[in-house]
């Protein structure tokens, strides 16, 4: 996930806009994970690194995490999972609320069952979906051609910001 949050980091000071980068890692990890980004994230941006298991009742919610690592309810631009398993209880128990308060996701699923139900269940709340590709299988992009996916991929927007 840090290559990902580094381009997007990228992006929005490339916009100079003020940039705040969150990572929640279920392994305690945060020092290792700090270090990396300090190297290779260029810019301004203000990093947190939290460790946590999402996804199950009990745990904390990503919402929850992410409003405590930046003090205050904002509106996202993109949250990216990537939680080897967890996303659909992310998914099952957030959605409303990531509705309301992310203008984008990007999720990486890790059966074809999760990646199903994630769709369904986005679909339901009112997420468009822009894109996805089955775990283990070949996509096709129109500029890169024929692109092989071990993890799943969905990406959506918000209806409520677009």
């Amino acid at each position: 996930w840090a290559r990902m949050l580094g381009n997007f980091g990228t992006l929005k000071n490339n916009l100079n806009q003020r940039c705040t980068l969150v990572g929640v890692d279920e392994l305690p990890r945060e020092e290792a994970i700090l270090q990396h980004l300090s190297k290779n994230l260029p810019g301004n941006c203000k990093v947190s690194v939290l460790s946590s298991r999402l996804g199950d009742p009990g745990n904390p919610k990503l919402l929850d995490l992410l409003d405590a690592a930046t003090s205050s309810s904002v509106i996202w631009d993109l949250l990216d999972l990537d939680c080897q398993g967890c996303e659909l209880g992310v998914i099952s128990l957030e959605t409303s609320k990531l509705l309301q308060r992310a203008r984008r996701l990007h999720i990486s699923t890790h059966s074809r069952f999760i990646h199903q139900e994630v769709i369904q269940r986005l679909r339901e709340t009112g997420w468009q979906i822009l894109t996805h590709y089955l775990p283990r299988s070949v996509g096709r992009s129109d500029v890169y051609g024929p692109i092989a996916m071990d993890d799943g991929h969905v990406s959506a927007i918000s209806t409520r910001w677009h």
